[in-house]
């Protein structure tokens, strides 16, 4: 049981959870990036500076390697609105390149982000290389390829 009032109780049914249920995003969140710090260190360079893609939660970020907010805010923290449309994101990812991110991590069980911007994945793969794909984990993007496609 993680949570028990006057017209409900709620139990947890993964038995990792033993929280209350706000908490249960962060714990999402923490095996998450859990899963992508492994699924990163088995092919990029521990010095490669990525850019997570999310809704502004940190736990994201907890990648063993310097992890950047996407988007991102000049101070370093989230920046939701600066990614307020597809274009305007493919931008920030431009200014995130130019600014030392060598990659961008799209996590896709995080699918908040990816609901706003239903035609991100496919409009960057246009734009810059796909180096990895994992179905049910993460897309990730090379940044330092150059900009591809109309922008050449």
């Amino acid at each position: 049981m993680v949570f028990r009032g006057e017209a409900a109780v709620v139990w947890a049914l993964d038995p990792g959870h033993n929280g209350p249920p706000g908490s249960r995003q962060s714990s999402l969140h923490q095996r998450l990036a859990e899963q992508i710090r492994s699924y990163l260190a088995s092919f990029l360079p521990d010095d490669a500076v990525v850019a997570v893609a999310s809704s502004g939660d940190a736990t994201l970020l907890d990648l063993g390697r310097d992890a950047w907010h996407f988007p991102r805010d000049p101070s370093g923290g989230y920046a939701g609105g600066v990614a307020s449309s597809t274009a305007a994101a493919l931008n920030h990812a431009d200014e995130l390149s130019e600014r030392g991110a060598s990659f961008l991590v799209v996590p896709h069980i995080d699918a908040s982000w990816l609901e706003t911007h239903p035609d991100f994945l496919d409009a960057m793969a246009t734009r810059r290389a796909v180096v990895a794909r994992q179905k049910h984990l993460c897309t990730v993007f090379d940044l330092t390829d150059g900009v591809r496609g109309e922008h050449e």
